[in-house]
């Protein structure tokens, strides 16, 4: 191929050059359904400070992703990174999310050497990719990413005291949809990570995000709809269960609810997740959230959904949610908890 590829190397300078292009790149009209502030380069360098300056995840040595530039220069292509951890039982794997794999048009006949610069790293980090484009997944498949094909959304009406305009169907479910009674379980409801004082493994058999502190606040201020985090501790502040959720704007049936995006829950048996959800379902206000949203909406990828959650409405999806296993794991066939925070939507 004509051209160069180089390493995002972190510099402001370099930055303000992947704004530049990013911004152009979608004013241009090389995306589908492009959006009004991603046409702006401001909106790109928050999410780059976002991404890479204020995440806490990112190593001295982490790679950003790569650029790729024509005979003069010129960026044409880009593929970011956006460093994450995580854990397989007392193993801690870096890991890479794959974010804006923009190619211009005229360039895409050579765009395979940049994902192969990406690919690359798989024998180092654990490789995450939740949005890839048709051509992209077809790329993926052929080198073996695994894809978690079964997602769905799973529907609980939130029971505010108000009798505000809701749709037909929100109408509906409120009448005929059971309620989430609140579980029986020991310790305290609370949304400032700086109150846990240990975090425990949750769900070792399988490779999911690392949880920290220092994480939950970045997760919690990234993005221009950052989530709620809500946790479960007990006396002694040791975590217990925990849920991340975003508000939406996706269903032509439901213009507003919220997402449960990610969660864990040290003793599924002991239902303190369950209390999480039930509370958020039954007093929203307590959390910030608009009686205008109508329902809260557990996303489940690869079937993770617990088993309280039976006989709720739910919305198959398809999932585009693919994953490569870091070569730092002995055994390749490794299965990974998905959530759709796992991803570079969420951190837009």
């Amino acid at each position: 191929m004509s051209g160069s590829i180089e390493p995002i190397s972190g510099t402001p300078e370099c930055l303000q050059e992947c704004a530049e292009f990013l911004a152009r790149f979608v004013a241009d009209g090389e995306i589908r359904r492009p959006k009004k502030q991603d046409m702006l380069v401001e909106t790109w360098r928050e999410r780059l400070h976002w991404w890479w300056g204020e995440n806490p995840f990112r190593k001295e040595d982490s790679p950003l992703g790569f650029l790729m530039r024509n005979d003069e220069s010129v960026i044409v292509g880009m593929n970011g990174l956006i460093p994450r951890d995580y854990r397989y039982g007392d193993q801690l794997i870096p890991g890479l999310i794959s974010t804006t794999f923009f190619v211009r048009t005229e360039h895409r006949a050579e765009a395979l050497p940049l994902f192969m610069k990406i690919h690359r790293l798989a024998r180092e980090y654990h490789m995450v990719d939740s949005t890839p484009g048709p051509e992209m997944q077809k790329i993926l498949s052929r080198f073996r990413y695994r894809h978690e094909k079964e997602a769905q959304e799973i529907y609980m009406p939130f029971r505010f005291r108000s009798l505000l305009p809701t749709t037909w169907a929100m109408a509906f479910c409120r009448l005929f949809v059971p309620s989430l009674q609140e579980a029986m379980s020991s310790g305290r409801l609370i949304q400032d990570s700086e109150k846990v004082q240990t975090i425990p493994q949750f769900t070792p058999s399988k490779i999911r995000p690392d949880l920290t502190r220092e994480g939950i606040q970045w997760l919690c201020r990234s993005g221009v709809a950052p989530p709620i985090w809500i946790g479960q501790v007990d006396d002694l502040g040791n975590l217990l269960a925990y849920a991340f959720v975003r508000r939406m704007k996706l269903r032509w049936w439901m213009p507003t609810y919220h997402r449960v995006v990610e969660w864990g829950d040290v003793d599924p048996e002991s239902r303190n997740l369950k209390n999480i959800v039930s509370r958020l379902v039954n007093y929203p206000a307590e959390f910030g959230i608009s009686p205008h949203s109508h329902a809260l909406a557990f996303a489940d990828i690869g079937g993770e959904a617990p088993n309280w959650l039976a006989g709720f409405p739910r919305h198959r999806l398809s999932s585009k949610f693919h994953y490569a296993v870091s070569g730092r794991i002995e055994d390749p066939e490794t299965q990974m908890v998905c959530y759709p925070q796992d991803g570079d939507r969420t951190l837009l």
